[in-house]
């Protein structure tokens, strides 16, 4: 398997409003003892997350990014359930060596910031299980990542960790999302996201799982 992520393609999608209403009222309790209520909000994911890694799981192997440390933050308001992400935080600082074997040592920072609308979606599978879904729609992003190795020169990019939102689009009641499912364990300190995409989409023998796994 080569040494870098799927890419997708950036999702240029409308904002739109998702779980809109003026109430709170419980629909379903979920297994982490939280509730989704009639706005599409999950309260156990309401708050702040720290990215503690991304991985990108298919058929050839495994590749962990380096990048970790951004923040997620979920928010609902009466008439939109909004995110935001912050790359601020992140930054890596690794080994690298040139064509003759010297050491250097390579610092990336990451500046940038992005968000959208979601919704928690409770489903089923074709067994009776009960799947948390989350739908991001995407307002888009602005990650910029410099890097030196100790030269006068800055290498600039946008691979930082990947933002929500980038992936297969279905279709919902309320237009086009991106689809996860999540879960949160650890006493509601740690939040699982998981995007399955199908093979045929990718040039890989199998799915490809994305995998986040967040902490608070």
């Amino acid at each position: 398997m080569k040494k870098h992520f799927l890419k997708l393609g950036t999702l240029a999608i409308a904002l739109v409003l998702i779980g809109a209403g003026c109430s709170s009222t419980c629909v379903t309790d979920t297994d982490w003892g939280s509730c989704i209520n009639d706005n599409g909000a999950d309260t156990g994911l309401l708050g702040s997350w720290t990215l503690v890694s991304q991985q990108v799981i298919a058929p050839g192997g495994t590749v962990e990014n380096p990048f970790n440390g951004r923040t997620l933050t979920f928010t609902e308001g009466a008439s939109f359930n909004g995110y935001s992400e912050d790359w601020s935080p992140e930054f890596v600082e690794k080994a690298v060596y040139t064509p003759d074997l010297q050491l250097l040592v390579s610092e990336c920072e990451t500046v940038g910031t992005g968000g959208g609308s979601w919704a928690a979606v409770p489903t089923t599978d074709d067994v009776g299980n009960t799947i948390m879904e989350l739908w991001i729609v995407p307002a888009g992003e602005n990650v910029q990542v410099t890097c030196n190795a100790g030269g006068e020169v800055d290498v600039v990019s946008s691979s930082a960790s990947t933002p929500l939102g980038i992936g297969p689009v279905d279709s919902g009641p309320n237009g086009p999302y991106v689809k996860y499912t999540y879960a949160i364990g650890e006493g509601g300190n740690l939040l699982q996201i998981i995007q399955t995409i199908p093979q045929a989409l990718t040039d890989q023998t199998g799915d490809v799982t994305n995998l986040f796994l967040f902490s608070r």
